[in-house]
């Protein structure tokens, strides 16, 4: 369902795995099971909360019960969204990653926006950035005067894509959170992987402040 939804999604078999992967990749949340084979939802939550304190965690359990109270410890240190019922209903689930992946300051996808109202948007707003996402050999090969290029993909040997881990690190750094920023590239794709705003020739870029 979230690859449908265009996004990115790492996967773990426990806790241990999960923290792993976390050490390495820039997530937006992390939905995690309560029960796992080498550490509980609670013992998670409380390694992110430490480790990645701006990251949301949501706990999904099939149970309507709290049996090792899990659920309520968790929450009693911060935890806010919980997911009591699997199979989880697919909107019910987007509407909750929506929410939590927007609070705290985080930049926030307003959607897709045409080229026209792209450019609309560079018109208005003067302190607007574009953001070409595409690979650094696409970029050098023609891109619009003043943009930046942070790819959100890089491609391997067989020109598959592969994640760039960095991406929303490098964007943090670069641009200040109420900087008006327009995500593009010539498809439209990988704007809407990275989730911001972007230019005129883009075929679909993707809006975000």
């Amino acid at each position: 369902m979230l690859l449908d939804e265009r996004c990115l999604v790492f996967t773990a078999n426990g806790g241990i795995e999960a923290l792993a992967v976390l050490a390495t990749e820039t997530v937006d949340v992390v939905l995690s099971d309560v029960v796992m084979p080498d550490m509980d939802g609670y013992d998670l939550y409380m390694e992110l909360k430490e480790r990645l304190p701006q990251t949301p965690v949501v706990l999904m359990t099939a149970y309507y019960y709290d049996k090792d109270h899990v659920i309520k410890r968790s929450r009693l240190e911060g935890l806010d969204q919980v997911i009591f019922k699997k199979p989880i209903d697919p909107k019910r689930l987007k509407a909750i990653l929506e929410q939590v992946s927007k609070r705290d300051g985080r930049y926030g996808v307003i959607g897709e926006v045409t080229p026209e109202e792209a450019a609309a948007v560079l018109k208005a707003k003067k302190d607007a950035v574009y953001v070409d996402v595409r690979s650094e050999a696409e970029f050098e090969a023609g891109h619009p005067q003043g943009s930046y290029n942070i790819p959100v993909f890089f491609f391997d040997a067989d020109h598959r894509p592969v994640p760039n881990p960095k991406f929303a690190e490098i964007v943090e750094a670069t641009f200040a959170k109420d900087k008006p920023l327009l995500l593009g590239c010539q498809s439209g794709m990988r704007s809407a992987h990275s989730g911001g705003d972007s230019p005129p020739h883009v075929d679909s870029p993707t809006s975000r402040t």
